[in-house]
């Protein structure tokens, strides 16, 4: 086969990869399954009921969701990754993103025994897109100096990257989304937001423009995915959950958590897992691992306010093997952090 030819297969494979590595990342230890609200965006995952794996003995910890209407929670959420292709005896390619969010939360209606709705604001947000040597990136607090372009030799023939990046997301910001939020704090469903539902939003705004993406990077705010609506320091549970990600086939994750201390109001809880492939899909080559998986995180819970004080999850793989006569090697790993503003 070609070497051109070949190297494109390869480039889509490592773009596979980077999409299903934005998917596994936004898929967060606290994912949550509800029909999607708005067709075609993503597969929502099964969820298997979470169970208690180790009993505590320690304080015991409120872990329950608390809405008050007209109350306003301030977030900021960084989503980071990165991604290395290696193919012999080429040059390595490394890809990385990184995408900083400032959301609200407003809740409009609440009641102990339905539910509550909550409405979802974006804010801000500011992205940075590193490919080879070519860098995109885009802030909606300068739009005058939006969009910013690094690129080594542009072809004044094709349109600046800048500028599709700059469309997809000045839609963003002021946009507002409803989130119906069952008692246990699990997001059932995600509506609004048609401004976010372009192909250009779906490929640079990445999960918070995608419902079920909103469903799991949001869900941890909301719920700790305990059996019990308490738990005692020492105590850890267990879920899974399987996630479809098209064009990689179905991924299993299992996930333990553990409240390992208490201070005040505030819960520290740990969380590891691991991932592997449930099944490929029909558009995975034959041959490629999934390997190198990395799961883990922990975040605080404010038992006071009933919500996340702070998470910080790491996640990543490599898929590797041989594709139409050539090695490869793709690594991809990322961070979600999201931290409470208050001010």
């Amino acid at each position: 086969m070609p070497t051109a030819h070949r190297t494109g297969s390869i480039r889509f494979l490592a773009m596979m990869a980077v999409v299903a590595g934005s998917s596994m990342i936004a898929r967060t230890a606290t994912a949550h399954v509800a029909p999607e609200s708005i067709p075609g965006f993503a597969q929502p995952a099964q969820r298997e009921p979470a169970k208690t794996i180790r009993p505590g003995t320690g304080r015991e910890v409120d872990l329950r969701p608390r809405f008050r209407v007209g109350e306003d929670l301030r977030y900021v959420m960084v989503l980071e990754n990165d991604g290395v292709t290696e193919m012999p005896p080429l040059e390595s390619s490394k890809q990385s993103s990184r995408q900083r969010v400032e959301f609200r939360l407003r809740t409009v209606e609440t009641d102990p025994e339905k539910g509550s709705t909550v409405q979802l604001i974006y804010e801000a947000i500011r992205v940075t897109i590193d490919s080879g040597d070519t860098r995109i990136e885009y802030d909606s607090a300068t739009p005058a100096k939006s969009p910013r372009s690094r690129v080594p030799a542009p072809d004044p023939a094709l349109p600046d990257p800048s500028a599709a990046l700059a469309e997809a997301l000045a839609p963003v910001v002021g946009t507002t989304l409803t989130l119906t939020v069952h008692p246990d704090g699990s997001i059932t469903r995600v509506s609004g937001g048609s401004e976010l539902s372009s192909a250009l939003a779906g490929r640079f705004a990445g999960p918070i423009a995608d419902p079920q993406g909103v469903k799991d990077l949001f869900g941890p705010i909301f719920s700790s995915r305990s059996p019990r609506p308490t738990a005692k320091q020492g105590e850890s549970w267990r879920h899974e959950d399987v996630i479809d990600l098209a064009l990689l086939g179905r991924l299993r994750l299992t996930t333990d958590h553990s409240l390992k201390s208490v201070k005040g109001d505030t819960a520290t809880i740990d969380f590891h897992g691991r991932m592997e492939l449930d099944s490929e899909a029909a558009a995975m080559p034959r041959g490629i691992r999934l390997s190198d998986t990395v799961y883990k995180g922990a975040y605080l819970w404010d038992s006071a306010s009933g919500s996340l004080e702070s998470m910080e999850q790491t996640q990543g793989f490599t898929l590797s093997g041989d594709m139409e006569g050539a090695s490869v090697r793709i690594s991809s790993k990322g961070t979600v952090r999201i931290e409470r503003r208050r001010r």
